[in-house]
């Protein structure tokens, strides 16, 4: 009963999905249906069997369908910005925020009915970085879910309502909810575009088999549907990992604003560039996951900035970023059961979560949207932009070998007295680890100023390799990995935190970057 619950509850979700999707279709009264239900869930059903069909964790304290209501609100928001000329909402980037989050919903729920029937112990509740740790819980999951069993007894907490986050639950419920919510945006992102254009382009004056005109929906449609419904629906995965269940309303709006800045830039030309990148960053994000290098969200985010920056920057931009993922990765795991003996090792056995694919990616995720964003001006902005991103890898790659290197080699000093620290010290440095950080910045400014015939480079236009932006890039990097030092020495602890740190570090080593490459005239 709980199992058929639960898939009910996603349907409802679904069906909001689908009705906001369709719901431009009545002009500028496209949000009201959405907000006369929102208004019959949060106010007009308070008990009873529909009642607890339908409520997630926390709508029995509070005696109302939050959850669904709050969703079919936001829901009415966003068809209310697609419809009104003052705030042009695209219809196909509502079609794929809404159905990505209701349809991964959907999948979702249906998956695990299915492992569910032979329920197995499971700590489903775990924060973002795998710490166990839900938002804004206390780390205590009785139930498997953080959810007290007394609760469900007493009536306070309906069984069907616990619902976890995508955060550390099982991998075949995650691939439900990207399979489905992606299928269920891209086809929504289609339909919609076709809607919009007021029907699709005829192939020429063709005829289909009935005799009327054969409907061909253009390739770049088709690129840009497959693009946004991927990126929609890894964002959704992201963003639900980081919130409660009941917080589907929160997830559709980013996700809706998501797709509609990735809209406004643009999608690859042709369906097969779109498709082999989606194929691409996923199988890499799979590979991370498999080996132990990423958690279920990490993989799904360290997938989702693959994906723009291959998108949106291109190929070389996209071999920069995997390369510091992939050899990051593997040398975390490098001699790993020596470094965590030491106390130095990756928390969470090594598998880096949303958190840090943040830390180390969120300086470089901006700057490419800011590339893609200004590629049209006179250069001077896309130029800082590429040197940005550039800084950001370069640091993070500095970093990310300077700590794992050295960790294991004894005495360590602290970087700003030079004195012998114990392993493990915020801002303590070895030699050998300060070497492997040049050596990670090194590389990174040889990718990113390497131009070839199949790609162009990030930054630099002498070919094969420019010497000069490859400098500039490695100075920077070598100089965000002093910034992470200084800090940690400085601040890191109980004041800020390591993923703090590691962000203020590659966004030092952006900044370092465009001040010298405009310093040097690249």
């Amino acid at each position: 009963m709980v199992v058929y619950r639960r898939v009910r509850r996603a349907g409802a979700f679904f069906a909001l999905a689908v009705l906001a999707t369709v719901s431009p279709a009545l002009g500028d009264a496209a949000a009201v249906p959405l907000l006369a239900l929102a208004g019959l869930l949060l106010f007009g059903i308070e008990e009873g069997p529909v009642f607890r069909a339908l409520a997630v964790q926390g709508d029995h304290e509070e005696e109302r369908l939050y959850g669904l209501g709050a969703f079919a609100l936001a829901l009415a928001g966003l068809a209310a910005a697609a419809t009104l000329p003052r705030v042009p909402l695209p219809m196909e980037a509502l079609a794929a925020g809404a159905l990505a989050v209701g349809g991964g919903r959907l999948g979702h729920a249906l998956v695990r009915s299915r492992t569910d029937a032979s329920p197995e112990p499971t700590a489903t509740n775990l924060a973002s970085d795998g710490t166990g740790v839900a938002p804004g819980g206390d780390g205590v999951a009785p139930g498997g879910d953080g959810t007290d069993p007394a609760a469900i007894d007493a009536g306070t907490v309906d069984p069907a309502s616990m619902d976890p986050t995508l955060a550390g639950e099982r991998l075949r419920p995650a691939a439900g909810y990207l399979l489905a919510g992606g299928l269920a945006a891209v086809v929504g992102h289609l339909v919609a575009g076709i809607a919009s254009r007021g029907g699709p382009p005829l192939a020429g004056g063709s005829l289909g088999t009935a005799g009327t005109p054969a409907l061909i929906v253009p390739p770049a449609a088709v690129a840009a549907a497959v693009v946004v419904g991927a990126v929609s629906v890894s964002t959704a995965v992201v963003v639900r990992s980081l919130v409660y269940e009941r917080d589907a309303h929160l997830t559709v709006v980013v996700v809706a604003i998501a797709a509609w800045g990735l809209t406004a830039i643009g999608a690859p030309p042709s369906p097969l560039g779109a498709v082999a990148a989606v194929v691409a960053t996923a199988g890499l994000g799979a590979a991370a996951y498999a080996l132990g290098a990423a958690s279920v969200t990490g993989m799904v985010a360290g997938a989702l900035v693959l994906l723009l920056t291959v998108v949106l920057g291109g190929v070389g931009w996209f071999l920069a970023l995997t390369t510091f993922y992939a050899l990051g990765g593997l040398v975390s795991r490098y001699r790993f059961d020596e470094k965590a003996a030491r106390g130095v090792a990756q928390e969470n056995a090594g598998a880096r979560g949303t958190g840090n694919v943040a830390a180390n990616s969120a300086v470089a995720l901006v700057s490419v949207v800011g590339f893609a964003a200004t590629a049209g001006d006179a250069g001077t902005l896309s130029v800082a932009f590429a040197l940005a991103f550039a800084g950001a890898v370069a640091t993070a790659m500095a970093d990310t070998l300077s700590s794992e290197v050295g960790g294991l080699f004894d005495r360590p000093r602290l970087v700003t007295t030079l004195r012998p620290v114990p392993a493990g010290t915020d801002g303590a440095v070895t030699w050998q680890g300060e070497v492997a950080g040049v050596a990670g910045a090194a590389l990174v400014g040889l990718v990113v100023a390497a131009e070839t015939p199949a790609w162009g480079a990030v930054v630099g236009t002498a070919a094969p390799v420019d010497p000069t932006a490859a400098l500039v890039v490695g100075l920077a990097g070598v100089g965000g990995m002093t910034v992470d030092s200084l800090l940690g020495a400085a601040v890191e602890g109980d004041r800020v935190g390591n993923e703090t740190v590691n962000f203020l570090a590659t966004l030092s080593g952006a900044v370092v970057a465009v001040a010298l490459g405009v310093g040097l005239g690249i």
